[in-house]
């Protein structure tokens, strides 16, 4: 299946967050593989920031990326992770099709 769009949520945790983040992010990742049109979703922890991550989304539309900004997956991932993390920062490509 042919890859259109990326999302990606980089997220960077509170001192002390760490492990929790780190058992924290699979299970989302889970959760956002099984929406419409994801290709493929997953966590990379950063090896040069070590409390940074890194949640790639990959969709087979523009249109299907964009309906996941709404749902409860997300939804509840940047809830759950509010109290644990410094900062998130959203970013999202799209393909010139």
């Amino acid at each position: 299946m042919p890859i259109n769009a990326v999302s990606v949520l980089e997220i960077c945790a509170r001192p002390g967050a760490e492990e929790w983040l780190e058992r924290c992010l699979p299970p989302f990742a889970q959760r956002l593989r099984e929406l419409p049109g994801c290709v493929a979703c997953g966590v990379t922890r950063s090896t040069r920031l070590p409390r940074s991550w890194v949640l790639s989304g990959y969709w087979n539309s523009p249109e299907a990326m964009v309906d996941h900004f709404s749902t409860v997956e997300l939804e509840d991932l940047v809830r759950t992770l509010g109290p644990g993390v410094v900062s998130i920062r959203f970013g999202s490509f799209r393909g010139a099709g």
